[in-house]
């Protein structure tokens, strides 16, 4: 898997093998990964398997091992040939803008899966470690930096290799899923995280986060894609 935080991998009680996110290796990513994995699935985004894992001493995050996948830098073209650059607009569209309500700054071709199932071939996002509270509280109230990896490699796309504009519809399709997820969806989210990972207000700050910040968040989302500001 192609990620700067990844350090360990193993086999869980279920038998799955997994790549692990450990709080040693970075406080805050354990969280940020369950947070943005359990956040894209209820926008249906499409993620591996993931789950919380307890080695006897701590809690790890997991993300499954997935089996018939490549990164979407080696298996581009053939996802085209599958899907046309249309279809794979539309998910990268879909993905962009929850990379921007998330302020992830380091997406790019090789954290993307691409899966071809029976029922047809589909993009995964996996590594979220860089977002949210990667650098810390507050959560960057800008949308993003110009130079991060995730305006870069969605520009280098869109210029360079698809030629085609962003699929705005399925942007905003992701947004409002974002936006119309209950008040309370994020203090749900948390009752299942270890206690460890949300102390010294963590907790408390995602919440109202959740309830206030991320409407205006949103609002500034929707306003850069409509100014082509980050496009």
């Amino acid at each position: 898997m192609n990620t700067a935080d990844l350090k360990a991998a193993g086999r869980a009680s279920d038998g799955e093998n997994y790549f692990l996110k450990r709080p040693c290796d970075e406080p805050n990513i354990p969280l940020v990964e369950y947070i943005c994995h359990e956040l894209a699935n209820a926008c249906h985004l499409s993620t591996p398997k993931h789950a919380i894992i307890y080695n006897g001493t701590e809690y790890y995050f997991g993300s499954r091992a997935e089996g018939g996948v490549g990164t979407l830098h080696s298996h581009l073209a053939p996802l085209v040939n599958l899907l046309s650059f249309e279809k794979v607009n539309q998910q990268l569209s879909r993905w962009y803008a929850f990379d921007l309500v998330i302020a992830n700054e380091d997406r790019h071709f090789g954290n993307f899966l691409a899966k071809n199932t029976m029922l047809g071939a589909s993009i995964l996002g996996i590594d979220f470690g860089r977002s949210m509270l990667f650098r810390g509280i507050p959560i960057n109230g800008a949308c993003f930096d110009p130079t991060w990896n995730t305006v870069l490699q969605n520009r280098d796309w869109r210029q360079r290799i698809a030629r085609i504009n962003l699929d705005v519809t399925s942007a905003y399709k992701t947004i409002n899923a974002v936006g119309n997820l209950p008040e309370d969806w994020m203090s749900h989210a948390l009752e299942h995280c270890p206690k460890d990972w949300t102390k010294g207000g963590i907790r408390s700050y995602l919440c109202k986060w959740w309830r206030s910040d991320r409407h205006r968040r949103i609002k500034n989302v929707r306003r850069s894609i409509a100014s082509g500001r980050y496009l």
